[in-house]
């Protein structure tokens, strides 16, 4: 009888789970082909990988800071086969981390298959993490190497503990954990996880052989990639040290977001792990006294809950995506793998994890897309039809798309931060790098002085938010129009339009 309505349940999920996957895969293919920008700062990358499309250096300092990117290389790397083929656009980019979403959501589904999770519970973990990727707010689905990372991230972690550790995969993890990083920093963070754990639970000797490998790796990439791109690690690496934007506030926010978001899956694997404690109690005593090894895939957890606790939660810039990025793999597959030992009776929670799932999906959902909005078509218009555009973030990906310069491309305000040295420690060994603070005020004054020669053809900036503009355009230009253009991942932004004031 058991059994039977297990069966059931099971059937009756599996339809409810098929129907959110495929809202989840229609709201992303419209997200992909939206043909206008997703985001502000969503051209970044863009101008990253049409630098190495058209022969340009994009770490450069004489390109800097048009070319700014603090996240890394690589992503653009990945991309540019298929943008020297088909065009550097965001179509391109988009469906490149697509891809890699998917294989994320893969490579979980066969960790858990391998820990002998239920398929049901398999395939409700990667949606839940689907619809997380897809989530509003987060940058993950767009032109952005967050999915490449964590791929590379996961892949990092997961491929030694596939092989017991040996050598050869802990060779392998050193390389994915430095293209973690240079694909965007925080990737990094599987080094010191696979280390430890290493160091704690497996073999003292095979910790200190992995560190080696990786110092020596590090070392010989630091020396290629700074004779390559010379404003690489200011760009990526010293700005990142610099303290700002962080605080407990934000860090306790978005814990009690997470949890509030996760509850039902929190709960569930809490009744299914305390049961499995209670069953257990006396084989895990005597683990405890045998001192064996922690689960690899708990121990992952817990880590990167405690990183995010302490530090990359408390970012003031970010909303949820570092949870979703480090934590929700590891607890996806830990809540899969503690229900599915607890079958029959725990698949009766499965409408619960569905429900969640529902939750979780229903947000990118109610995000609507215009791909005929006239206010983007006049943009358009008045790209094609000008050469020369002094540009808010906003409108970079069209400017890329269309061969354009790209004096703002959304992180280019920040490069000037990567010349300080505001951390007292990294100050003991670095002094500052006064040519990217003087290279940011060159590029400030070559601005100003094509400003007052009128060489702008046309200025299209965010009405109150231009930190590359200076003062003097209202001096020289004239205002001509306002529009509202909306990019619905963030909203509507209120536009200006200004012109010589000689015309």
């Amino acid at each position: 009888m058991m059994n039977k309505a297990g069966l059931i349940v099971k059937v009756l999920c599996s339809v409810v789970l098929i129907v959110i996957a495929a809202q989840l895969l229609a709201y992303h293919y419209r997200f992909i082909v939206y043909p206008f920008p997703n985001e502000y700062r969503e051209g970044a990358m863009l101008t990253t990988t049409s630098g190495l499309v058209h022969g340009v250096n994009p770490f450069e300092l004489n390109n800097q800071p048009q070319y700014m990117n603090d996240y890394g290389i690589f992503y653009s790397i990945v991309t540019y086969p298929f943008a020297k083929v088909f065009g550097v656009t965001m179509l391109v980019h988009r469906l490149v981390t697509a891809f890699f979403i998917f294989a994320c959501g893969g490579l979980m589904f066969w960790v858990m298959r391998r820990l002998k999770t239920d398929l049901l519970l398999a395939a409700v973990g990667v949606v839940i993490f689907y619809a997380c990727c897809l989530y509003p707010g987060t940058t993950t689905p767009m032109a952005n190497p967050s999915s490449l990372g964590l791929f590379l991230f996961l892949c990092a972690l997961f491929v030694p503990w596939s092989r017991g550790f040996s050598y050869p995969t802990l060779i392998l993890s050193a390389v994915l954990g430095i293209l973690g990083y240079y694909t965007k920093p925080y990737y990094l963070l599987s080094v010191p996880m696979l280390a430890l754990y290493l160091f704690c639970f497996v073999s003292k000797r095979r910790a200190i052989a992995f560190s080696l490998i990786f110092a020596l790796l590090a070392f010989l990439s630091v020396l290629f990639v700074n004779r390559q791109w010379n404003c690489y690690f200011a760009n990526c690496f010293f700005l990142h040290t610099n303290p700002g934007w962080l605080s407990w506030g934000q860090s306790i926010s978005q814990f009690k977001a997470f949890v509030s978001l996760y509850s039902l899956v929190l709960v569930t694997a809490f009744i299914a792990l305390g049961a499995q404690i209670f069953q257990s109690r006396h084989v895990l005593w005597k683990a405890l006294r045998e001192r064996r090894p922690m689960s690899f895939i708990l121990y992952c957890t817990i880590f990167c809950a405690l990183v995010l606790a302490l530090w990359l939660g408390k970012h003031e810039e970010a909303w949820l995506w570092y949870y979703f990025h480090l934590l929700s793999p590891f607890l996806l597959i830990c809540m899969g793998v503690t229900l599915s030992r607890q079958l029959p009776w725990a698949m009766f929670f499965a409408p619960l994890l569905l429900w969640n799932c529902w939750i979780v999906s229903q947000a990118p959902l109610a995000i609507k897309f215009d791909p005929m909005d006239q206010n983007w078509r006049d943009v358009e218009r008045l790209i094609s039809t000008h050469k020369d555009i002094l540009n808010s973030p906003l409108i970079a990906p069209l400017l890329v798309e269309h061969g354009l310069p790209v004096y703002d491309n959304g992180l280019s305000e920040y490069f000037k931060k990567g010349g300080y040295r505001d951390n007292d420690l990294v100050r003991m060994f670095s002094k500052g790098d006064p040519r990217i603070i003087m290279r940011y005020y060159v590029f400030m004054n070559e601005v100003r002085e094509k400003i007052k020669r009128r060489e702008f053809d046309l200025v299209m900036i965010v009405f109150d938010y231009s930190p590359l503009v200076p003062g003097e355009l209202k001096d020289y230009y004239r205002p001509v129009g306002q529009m509202e253009l909306k990019a619905p991942a963030i909203g509507a932004w209120r536009m200006t339009v200004w012109v010589p004031n000689d015309k």
